[in-house]
């Protein structure tokens, strides 16, 4: 963890309570990428300490065989499994990705997921998943005690089953990467200034895109090529907030200009 900064809060008790694992976005970025290919590379050496990819692909399908079977069970039963593979799916992600923080003094991370025809999937029908992020709807949140939902809204609209869950974990993972930065970068008055530009206006700027690119790729290889962050409706988010397209490197983050151009106005 980092020490806070003299300036990070106005009231010293605070600073005392929370300390964020970085106040430099950057810093928090470079950190990630190196854990995250040290878990790569472990997995890819059958380190006995770590579950080994072939475990993980084979509870992967297993989970896409209970889904199918499912389906056919009920809506109930059908939306009750939804929400033990999604549990599963998170588990896996916040143990090998996400463990320095989900959960601890910085605060608290819970997947929600939505069934179709709720008035509170209703309300959100036109999107697949979002966190809810209590800085961004209150100033004066308590920084020791962080708690972000993540909501997943079932896609009934995906007819392929499997491609429904890969879709699920591809929601899952776009969104717990926003809740993991959110979680561990500090967010104060000051430190918010120095990490705008990595942030973006939308928390889909630079930082977001480059470990979403990375994390997408590794989940590639865990659950399959149809793991797709939608990294290019992002930048789509982040052009339509201001963003000057002209100054998105496409080339590093492996999205082309013409995806990004497709439905924003430039």
């Amino acid at each position: 963890m980092a020490p806070p900064h003299p300036t990070c809060f106005k009231n010293a008790s605070d600073a005392e309570i929370y300390e964020p694992l970085s106040h430099d976005l950057l810093e928090l970025e470079e950190k990630t990428m190196a854990d995250w290919d040290d878990f790569e590379a472990r997995v890819q050496t059958n380190d006995e300490n770590m579950v080994n990819m072939t475990d993980i692909q084979k509870e992967f399908r297993q989970q896409v065989s209970d889904y199918i079977v499912a389906a056919s069970e009920g809506q109930k039963a059908f939306v009750a499994v939804q929400k033990r593979i999604l549990d599963e799916i998170w588990e896996f992600l916040s143990d090998n990705f996400f463990q320095m923080t989900m959960e601890g003094q910085n605060g608290h991370c819970d997947v929600r997921f939505v069934p179709h025809g709720t008035r509170f999937w209703k309300d959100n029908s036109k999107v697949q998943g979002y966190t809810e992020n209590p800085r961004e709807l209150d100033d004066d949140y308590n920084p020791s005690g962080l708690y972000i939902d993540i909501f997943i809204f079932e896609s009934k609209h995906i007819g392929d089953l499997e491609k429904r869950l890969v879709g699920y974990a591809s929601v899952l993972a776009h969104e717990a990467l926003h809740a993991f930065l959110a979680l561990n970068t500090c967010n104060c008055d000051s430190c918010i200034m120095v990490n705008i530009a990595g942030e973006g206006a939308t928390g889909h700027g630079p930082t977001w895109q480059r470990l979403a690119k990375r994390l997408e790729a590794i989940l590639r290889t865990c659950f399959g090529p149809g793991i797709n962050f939608l990294r290019q409706n992002g930048l789509r988010e982040e052009v339509a907030a201001g963003l000057n397209i002209d100054n998105i490197p496409f080339e590093e983050y492996g999205i082309s200009r013409e995806e990004v151009e497709r439905k924003v106005k430039v």
